[in-house]
């Protein structure tokens, strides 16, 4: 989240920026700008394409997170699991030793 907010505070900046170069020129565009402006429309709100792209992009990248992820996940359990048996395979060990050493003596 904190990676969409850095985004769309770099695409307001550039959209200011953008707007301060348009309102010094004196083309029918600058304008019609200005008029959008007084109508309610805030030239520092990205646009709504702008959003969505910025969105798809961050969705994306949780996607590639959350497949590491279980990636990682599906690799521990694997390791977990040997383990596991490994700590078994000891136990029986010791246990068989215990055995073998109290009918000793």
């Amino acid at each position: 989240m904190n990676r969409l907010n850095r985004e769309l505070s770099a695409l307001r900046l550039a959209q200011v920026q953008q707007q301060a170069a348009a309102s010094t020129s004196t083309s029918p565009d600058a304008r019609a700008g200005t008029s959008t402006f007084l109508n309610g429309y805030d030239p520092t709100a990205p646009s709504p394409e702008v959003l969505l792209e910025a969105m798809r992009h961050e969705n994306e990248q949780l996607r590639n997170r959350l497949v590491d992820t279980e990636r990682d996940y599906v690799r521990i359990a694997r390791l977990n699991e040997i383990y596991r048996e490994e700590l078994l395979e000891h136990r029986r060990r010791v246990s068989h030793s215990l055995v073998e050493v109290s009918l000793n003596c």
